[in-house]
């Protein structure tokens, strides 16, 4: 909506708030005001304060929770308690706060600043009107119900409704791993470094009676698109196994209608020839460990689910968050560069708190919360990819400096040579494999990694201009879901990047026609006064107070990313 900018210049905001209760659209404002739109009118009553807006991004600390909007209203003509007598409450009505500029009428023009449902109203105060409530506004686009297992198959712990029934050939379902995790299993997980790695826990379930004596495995709560298996167990023994879907033990019973389906999605185990591993009956601490080709199959198209875009949108949906999904599939084809694998065990965690902890820290982006869903905004330092500008800004009378730059990082954050872990071999319960990035390419290498192999190792400019300012800052980080070198090099050039220089945070006052700028949005600010010409700067701060916005600016203060447009 920047186009719209040259036109507001001095304007006002007149702020918008609808209210969707018992079947009808209440509409407030802070000043009365008639909207139009394809010949229809919107009236919007001047009962609303400016509202208390105030946005920021994880960088400073945000909690996608706790974000929401209080108000103050009066429903003219309509008693609150009597509503809720009736049954009419006014709990998680539909909300949209949004605002217009003085002086422009129409609807479609409105920029929206949140969407949600009222939260926690307070009504009955004695010295206030009937009509009078109070209540927070809470965006419904940050939704968790339920965990990651639980979205992917509530059926995920080994008891004995596993598999539905046991007599189809199947002396009994063991016992001694009842209570144990199914995990999720997703990407490749095969060879590194032409190091086989075993990370899939695999639980013995019991004997397979045929004229071939099977041992059956657990290997995931869901179907697999690989069909087999190879297994490693304790004593070193391999073998290749076929997978098999737990429902197909008992599906003709269902389609009979004999039997009610346990199963929300199937789960997999393995028959192993009991010729080819140790008898898990002789030793019940004995550990066993898989490894497959490919793992779930992605939902946005027909290969596995590896990329880093699609990894994302997994974990969200998987738990029920609303995403924007526009926003998403504009950074997909980038985001999925980065291949991510591994295996989920942990019952408890959601989709987005998965993302956080594994995957995000490593990924050029950070998830905000827009009127749409849970959306992506590129780090502006990301490589590779055209970060877009959402606006070329000159600082003066209309948007100018509060403050001083105040560093947003402590020296100890500074970052220019770093070594990444990845490959985890749950059989071996190390990482295989290791990727460096530092200022120079050693001759020979100093550093050896898992068997002898030398640790590969790459150089970064970024790497040779912060060490010339504040010596070498070595980090070490451990990829838990990493299989894929170019990832992990990847992720490596990436940290170097983005950490081997201080970032500072500047806070800037813009009057009303820059509310169009949102959290995320990468700008080109131009301040003279502190040196800064053409730079980018990106949003992590956003509020309204009274008159203005104020903006919290990004700036990386960096000569080699900071070129200059000639």
């Amino acid at each position: 909506m920047a186009e719209y900018r040259d036109r507001w210049i001095g304007g006002q905001p007149i702020f918008l708030l609808s209210v969707t209760w018992g079947g009808y659209i209440y509409r407030f404002a802070t000043k009365p005001i008639v909207l139009v739109s394809n010949g229809l009118s919107y009236n919007f009553d001047g009962h609303l304060d400016d509202p208390q807006y105030v946005q920021k991004s994880r960088v400073l600390g945000a909690d996608f929770e706790a974000l929401s909007v209080p108000f103050a209203l009066f429903f003219d003509g309509i008693n609150i308690a009597d509503e809720y007598k009736k049954g009419n409450v006014l709990d998680n009505a539909v909300c949209e706060l949004s605002y217009v500029i003085d002086g422009e009428t129409g609807y479609d023009e409105r920029v929206i600043l949140a969407k949600g449902r009222a939260s926690q109203p307070i009504f009955g105060y004695p010295e206030r009107s009937t009509s009078y409530v109070e209540f927070a506004l809470e965006s419904d686009t940050f939704v968790i119900t339920r965990t990651l297992l639980d979205g992917v198959n509530k059926t995920h712990i080994i008891d004995q409704n596993l598999l539905g029934f046991t007599d189809l050939g199947w002396s009994s379902l063991d016992d001694r791993n009842f209570g144990k995790t199914l995990p999720i299993v997703f990407g490749r997980l095969q060879a590194v470094d032409n190091v086989d790695v075993y990370p899939i826990p695999m639980y013995y379930l019991g004997i397979l009676l045929t004229g071939t004596l099977y041992y059956n495995f657990s290997v995931a709560c869901h179907t697999l698109m690989s069909t087999t298996i190879d297994i490693k167990d304790g004593n070193g023994n391999t073998a290749t196994a076929d997978i098999k879907d737990a429902k197909d033990l008992y599906q003709e019973y269902i389609d009979a209608g004999y039997l009610q389906k346990i199963n929300e999605r199937s789960t997999t185990y393995a028959e192993v020839d009991s010729a080819d591993v140790s008898n898990p009956l002789d030793d019940t601490q004995l550990e066993y460990w898989g490894k497959i080709d490919k793992g779930i199959k992605s939902p946005f198209d027909d290969d596995v689910l590896e990329g880093g875009g699609d990894v994302c949108m997994w974990a969200l949906t998987t738990s029920n968050a609303n995403i924007d999904y526009a926003a998403w599939y504009n950074l997909r084809q980038y985001l999925n560069q980065y291949k991510f694998a591994g295996v989920i065990q942990d019952e408890q965690i959601t989709g987005l708190a998965w993302l956080q902890e594994h995957i995000l820290p490593y990924l050029p982006i950070e998830i905000i919360l827009s009127k749409d869903g849970l959306a992506p905004k590129l780090n502006m330092m990301a490589l590779g990819v055209d970060v877009p500008v959402a606006d070329v800004i000159e600082a003066g009378a209309v948007f100018y400096r509060l403050g001083a730059m105040t560093p947003m990082s402590e020296p100890s954050d500074i970052i220019n040579e770093i070594t990444v872990r990845f490959a985890w071999d749950g059989s071996r319960q190390s990482y295989i494999s290791s990727a460096r990035v530092r200022a120079t390419i050693p001759e020979y290498s100093a550093s050896f990694g898992f068997l002898g192999t030398p640790i590969a190792t790459t150089a970064s400019q970024y790497a040779v201009i912060s060490q010339q300012i504040y010596g070498q800052k070595t980090a070490t980080f451990e990829l838990d879901y990493v299989y894929d070198r170019r990832t992990a090099f990847k992720i490596a050039l990436d940290m170097i990047r983005f950490k081997s220089m201080p970032i500072y945070v500047a806070q800037y006052a813009a009057s009303a026609e820059f509310g169009f700028l949102q959290l995320g949005d990468v700008i080109e600010l131009t301040d003279l006064e502190i040196a800064i010409d053409r730079q980018k700067a990106q949003i992590i701060a956003k509020q309204w107070n009274v008159t203005h916005w104020i903006f919290d600016l990004k700036i990386k203060h960096n000569h080699i990313a900071n070129v200059k447009q000639l």
